[in-house]
């Protein structure tokens, strides 16, 4: 005999994306199989559960700031249909791609999750965006850019898109072409060099400000280093042999520093125009 869970009746959305349908007076499997995406079950009388991943550690910045206003955001908004709404605790998705995953794989362990806000890093959203798609569950992020998360701005989905993930913030390609046009047109310099550490925030911001700036008629080489490096002496080298009138960093704090503190190290780039990119004040 299959044991059953009684629910309610009504219609929920959450923010308008998470959708959670509350079948009318029925009884429904315990072994329920996951619906469509963006229509989850809720039992009668049961709160509603989403879970925020944020990186709550490297780059923390991004991270607890979106946690906290989650939470801030579950406490004004209140019940939804007499529903209450349960955040639990925050998952650290460490901005990386294992942090991402391993936190997405959390949030399938408990099947009372209906969605989930996050996360910080274009590189953790990547790798949970795929999972929690599969899943069934919805992701909207508050903080991650990359073009390979969505689109190409001409409606050709990126490398990382996947149906479950929603973002309220700008694509990249955006940032990419202001500041081309502030390069190219406010400053005056036809020379660029940026630096990117390869994961999809980083490389697409680089690729999208090369394409727009190349567009207006300059030229931009491209380096990359590693996450973690300290001696950037080698990179900067490169750089200079391309003989760059400014240099774009849209890099994290930890690459950033040694490249800023070293360029006056070697010839040619001491004077340098410097642009960093969302993370980056400089």
């Amino acid at each position: 005999m299959t044991t059953k869970r009684c629910f309610g009746s009504g219609v929920l959305h959450w923010v308008g994306l998470l959708a959670v349908l509350i079948l009318a007076g029925a009884c429904v499997p315990v072994d329920y199989e996951t619906p469509a995406l963006g229509t989850v079950v809720v039992g009668g009388g049961e709160e509603i559960q989403i879970r925020a991943l944020g990186a709550l550690t490297r780059a923390g910045e991004l991270g607890v700031p979106n946690q906290r206003g989650v939470g801030l955001a579950v406490a004004d908004y209140g019940p939804i249909k007499g529903h209450g709404v349960s955040m639990g605790a925050g998952l650290d998705s460490l901005c990386s791609a294992e942090g991402g995953a391993a936190a997405a794989r959390t949030v399938l362990g408990d099947a009372r999750v209906v969605g989930v806000i996050g996360t910080s890093c274009s590189v953790a959203a990547a790798a949970a965006a795929p999972i929690l798609s599969e899943a069934g569950l919805v992701m909207v992020a508050p903080s991650t850019t990359s073009p390979s998360l969505t689109s190409d701005l001409r409606g050709g989905a990126g490398s990382n898109y996947h149906p479950g993930y929603h973002r309220v913030a700008s694509n990249d390609l955006y940032q990419a072409e202001a500041v081309a046009d502030f390069v190219y047109n406010e400053l005056g310099l036809r020379r660029m060099a940026a630096v990117h550490d390869g994961d999809p925030y980083t490389s697409g911001l680089t690729a999208a400000f090369k394409a727009a700036y190349e567009e207006l008629g300059g030229s931009v080489a491209v380096a990359m280093v590693n996450k973690g490096d300290t001696d950037m002496i080698p990179v900067l080298t490169e750089i200079a042999a391309a003989s760059p009138e400014g240099l774009f960093l849209p890099i994290f704090p930890e690459e950033a520093g040694p490249i800023l503190r070293q360029s006056s190290e070697v010839e040619g780039l001491a004077g340098l125009v410097r642009i960093g990119g969302s993370l980056i004040p400089i």
